[in-house]
């Protein structure tokens, strides 16, 4: 069983950014004003990049240079806390992201049409770029920003604007959930019930698991039990797929008692029931 992977297909995002780049070059001569929120970035790379847990920013073809430093921080964070995505609504979006005790956090807040893009400390204190530890770039369609040693609590992830964004949180983190598996194996079918199965390195308590949609909102919660064999300690639930994307949300506390969150960073899109 492997860790679930946070940035499988980090290519992606070389690919987004610079297709998107082009369109806008495309429409406005390589020219500043109106991108990237007058592009047109082609929806195949974000969805490559969701379907795979992969990254995607929206860079201006002048930044496209500094992607590298996304995409060799995605590799080395490999436990994702927080991922939604797709068509943001109008309005101030908070995402709360509990964070237990970890070397270092990854955020990537990348919004088409951007207004807001704030991090926020479990104090309610908003993260500068000044503050120590923290390193910090800020882009035309948002920032990604490594803070080193974050003090463990609800950090949150806050956005506004509009049209296509995807936020992510990684972290390099002991902790990390295995698998997961489906019984029987094979791609999923909306309203076919499969046997969901993992597993939790290190000690995890009150362990729970829910679906929730591309843009992390609550879909189901899944009862789980635990299955001991030869193989090891699973966690086992039984799993009914929606009839739309989803993705799967693991949370309880550490051994030290602090809340932790992992998300299985790919989309899950079920096939139709036939």
């Amino acid at each position: 069983m492997r860790p679930w992977p946070a940035a499988v297909a980090v290519s992606a995002l070389a690919m987004a950014a610079l297709a998107a780049a082009t369109g806008a070059q495309d429409q406005q001569s390589g020219s500043r004003p109106g991108w990237p929120c007058a592009g047109r970035p082609d929806p195949s790379y974000f969805e490559i990049a969701e379907g795979s847990g992969g990254q995607f920013f929206l860079f201006h073809p002048s930044e496209v240079g500094d992607s590298g430093g996304l995409m060799a921080a995605a590799m080395t964070h490999g436990a994702t806390l927080l991922r939604a995505g797709g068509q943001l609504a109008a309005g101030l979006h908070d995402f709360a992201v509990p964070v237990d005790r970890v070397d270092s956090l990854l955020f990537s807040l990348s919004v088409q049409c951007l207004q807001v893009a704030e991090i926020v400390r479990p104090s309610g204190a908003v993260l500068q770029a000044a503050d120590p530890g923290v390193e910090y770039h800020q882009y035309e369609a948002g920032s990604i920003v490594t803070v080193l040693r974050p003090e463990p609590g609800e950090w949150r992830a806050r956005i506004s604007g509009s049209r296509l964004f995807l936020v992510t949180v990684q972290a390099k983190a002991e902790l990390s959930i295995e698998g997961p598996r489906f019984v029987p194996e094979g791609p999923l079918q909306a309203g076919v019930a499969r046997v969901l199965r993992f597993s939790a390195r290190t000690d995890a308590q009150d362990v729970q698991a829910r679906l929730v949609t591309q843009g992390f909102q609550d879909l189901a919660a899944i009862p789980l039990r635990i299955v001991r064999d030869e193989t090891g300690e699973d966690f086992v639930g039984e799993l009914m797929p929606p009839a739309r994307s989803f993705r799967l949300v693991v949370t309880g506390r550490a051994a030290d008692g602090l809340p932790f969150q992992r998300v299985h960073a790919p989309l899950f899109d079920p096939a139709p029931r036939r």
